[in-house]
């Protein structure tokens, strides 16, 4: 009985066994040069269709706030990927990009949207870098794209500091290292992905799994993502759109919130870090 498990197991689509015998063979099989001098990072944004929202213009202020993060960052070289069946209001601005989205709209399409959009990074080609995750109502740090791309360990970063900001009080709490902020917010990783010759990381990145299963998913095809030094991103609460919120979690947020709140002065410290007004 236990051997006909185990014998399930392996041959069971995307099981664990299954994850840990592709990431064997990719390392087994692929031997990468180090890293260029010049990687890209490329940040990719799955948002709402519109008709699947009671509110698309909170949902494009929220995408403009995340896309303005973005163009604070004091390195420029960065793009974005926006996937969604309508073109929201994007900056004028040649690094962001929207990807219309052509699957199928039954049910939910999130997880469609983001395999479309690593589709779309493993189209890039003779480059290397790294792919981050963000979802369209989160705020990075200015700096965030600068250690990436100086630091370049060749393998990844995850984020494991950051804050929780709900902006109608505003209110600020500090998130980890316990728990980490990557096991909370799903704006959390860069992915490492190399299509310097002829290279495809498109399936590998497509396996990272939740963001709290990233880290081991990862390191399943021998990537180590290491920290990012410094609180490196706001996560947005209560604002009545994140998935969260409508899975139940709004509770959990606002006790997290509640008991790690920071002080008026800390706070408005943060908001300027981050190139916010307080």
């Amino acid at each position: 009985m236990i051997r006909d498990l185990r014998l399930s197991e392996l041959f069971k689509p995307n099981s664990p066994t299954q994850r840990k015998i592709k990431g064997a063979i990719f390392r087994a099989t692929t031997r990468l040069p180090p890293p260029s001098g010049d990687p890209k990072v490329i940040f990719t944004i799955p948002l709402v269709a519109r008709d699947k929202t009671g509110d698309w213009p909170k949902i494009q202020r929220l995408l403009t706030q995340t896309l303005a993060s973005l163009l604070r960052q004091r390195d420029p070289n960065w793009s974005a990927l926006v996937c969604c069946q309508d073109r929201p209001n994007l900056p004028d601005d040649p690094r962001i990009t929207h990807l219309p989205y052509t699957g199928s709209t039954r049910g939910s399409d999130r997880t469609k949207k983001i395999a479309m959009l690593f589709e779309e990074v493993g189209r890039t080609k003779g480059v290397d870098g790294y792919v981050f995750h963000l979802d369209a109502d989160d705020i990075l740090h200015p700096g965030l794209v600068g250690h990436i791309r100086t630091d370049n360990n060749g393998q990844g970063y995850i984020i494991e500091t950051g804050y929780m900001f709900e902006e109608t009080e505003p209110a600020i709490a500090h998130l980890g290292p316990e728990p980490p902020f990557w096991g909370i917010c799903g704006s959390s990783n860069a992915l490492r992905f190399d299509h310097r010759g002829g290279r495809s990381f498109a399936e590998v990145i497509r396996r990272r799994g939740s963001h709290t299963e990233t880290p081991t998913r990862m390191a399943d095809y021998g990537f180590t993502l290491a920290p990012i030094p410094f609180p490196a991103a706001l996560y947005l609460v209560n604002h009545g759109a994140s998935i969260s919120e409508q899975r139940g979690r709004k509770a959990s947020r606002e006790s997290l919130l509640a008991s790690r709140a920071l002080p008026a002065d800390a706070r408005d410290k943060v908001l300027a870090d981050f190139g916010l007004r307080p």
